[in-house]
């Protein structure tokens, strides 16, 4: 979704360099881990409406977990 908002923690960043690193890889292999970690994000947006964000942390890289989706109005819920 456009309105949507992608953010990396900086854990998350200095896992993927890891992982390329150790791959062997450059500007690709940078991508393939990205769009392996948000693969399944691509899917499970279209259940969320609206504008959503999606954080991606270090554990989402290693596979331990997947990337947490939050709708704009769970947002709301909790700021209130």
């Amino acid at each position: 979704f456009e309105e949507s908002e992608l953010t990396f923690t900086d854990e998350s960043l200095r896992a993927i360099a890891r992982e390329a690193l150790e791959h062997g890889t450059g500007a690709r292999g940078l991508r393939s881990i990205c769009e392996r970690v948000l693969q399944d994000v691509m899917y499970d947006m279209p259940e969320h409406e609206g504008a959503s964000t999606v954080t991606v942390r270090a554990s989402d890289i290693t596979g331990e977990t997947k990337p947490e989706i939050v709708a704009a109005q769970e947002e709301e819920k909790q700021s209130a």
